[in-house]
């Protein structure tokens, strides 16, 4: 299930549907949060999602929770660049 939501929160992102990309990514963050395998990308393409929503407090959030849940280590240096990037850009 988490798979699939996945997907089609990508395909749906890929269409510009950015709600319901969100609604799916979030979805799999919280009900399969016990497998980091499958909420870290989730988490991460969330985060995208909130920038191209120019929401720029929650996109920082989402960051700081992928940093601060010990992803792999390429993850959480992405993470943090995009997170520095963003303070940079936005700094409100």
């Amino acid at each position: 299930t988490a798979e699939a939501l996945l997907l089609l929160g990508d395909c749906q992102r890929n269409t510009g549907e950015l709600y319901p990309a969100l609604d799916s990514y979030l979805t799999i963050t919280t009900l399969f949060d016990v497998d980091p395998f499958i909420t870290v990308p989730a988490r991460q393409r969330a985060a995208e999602v909130f920038e191209l929503q120019k929401r720029w407090p929650r996109a920082r959030q989402t960051y700081q929770e992928l940093i601060d849940h010990g992803p792999p280590p390429a993850v959480a240096d992405d993470a943090r660049k995009k997170l520095a990037a963003l303070n940079a850009a936005h700094p409100e």
